[in-house]
């Protein structure tokens, strides 16, 4: 299962076997976010010469508007191309949240954090895996972000650095976008058993059980989806 976790500057990846060797971990598409931030602060510019009256700034702004647009398009298909290419070659399904859409924090700071145009992203790679028959399956968001995968505990991240998660319980740290692009290819699997009749209680990462209570919602026993059918250490490392 290929789990991906989209966050504000980049989609983290995991891929992990029904019986728990995690085969790869990476990061795809941080460029997106360093190219919008430069554009960011040239529309700032230009907009300042704008309101002055200049109309030769009005006619940049309208230019950079289309160049980002096309440049976020173009990438968002690229990294669809990368992350399908990669679950033929491990012959894995794909799962991503079942997210409707990140929560605003105001126009101009939503402006500033330049998030991942995740519906967008979305439709790019429903017909992506259709067209490769690649099974893609929408994992419940319940406790992605603040289940542990060492100890299986759930908590919020004790950690100022919003990159990194401090288990509340076991004190082991990790790049918080990893462990939840882990937890997201998890899910289905988990579900996928209690849909079977088997209750898992652990999840098997190497030499290593992992309580998976805090993961599922004890009310629901099946809340992923399947958009379509296609009919070691804790953390490897970052390759």
């Amino acid at each position: 299962m290929l789990g991906i976790d989209i966050n504000a500057k980049c989609f983290a990846v995991s891929i992990v076997t029904p019986w728990g060797k995690i085969l790869k971990q990476t990061y795809l598409g941080k460029d997106i976010w360093v190219k919008r931030k430069k554009i960011f602060e040239r529309r700032e510019k230009l907009r300042s010469l704008a309101d002055k009256g200049s109309h030769r700034a009005n006619r940049s702004l309208k230019k950079l508007r289309k160049t980002e647009r096309d440049f976020v398009r173009n990438r968002l298909g690229e990294i669809v191309k990368e992350i399908t290419d990669m679950a033929l070659r491990y012959d894995a399904e794909v799962s991503i949240e079942n997210l409707k859409r990140f929560k605003s924090l105001g126009k101009r700071a939503n402006k500033k954090i330049m998030r991942i145009p995740f519906y967008k992203f979305k439709q790019l790679l429903e017909s992506r895996c259709f067209d490769k028959k690649i099974t893609l399956n929408t994992a419940d968001s319940w406790h992605t972000s603040k289940w542990c995968t060492h100890c299986g505990a759930v908590g919020d991240r004790r950690s100022s650095n919003y990159s990194l998660f401090k288990c509340p319980e076991c004190g082991q740290i990790v790049n918080n976008d990893r462990k939840a692009s882990l937890a997201i290819a998890v899910k289905p699997l988990l579900e996928r058993k209690a849909l079977q009749g088997t209750t898992l209680e652990f999840f098997q990462f190497s030499s290593r059980r992992v309580p998976v209570n805090g993961l599922l919602r004890s009310d629901d026993r099946v809340v992923s989806q399947v958009v379509h059918d296609s009919s070691t250490p804790m953390e490897s490392p970052l390759r």
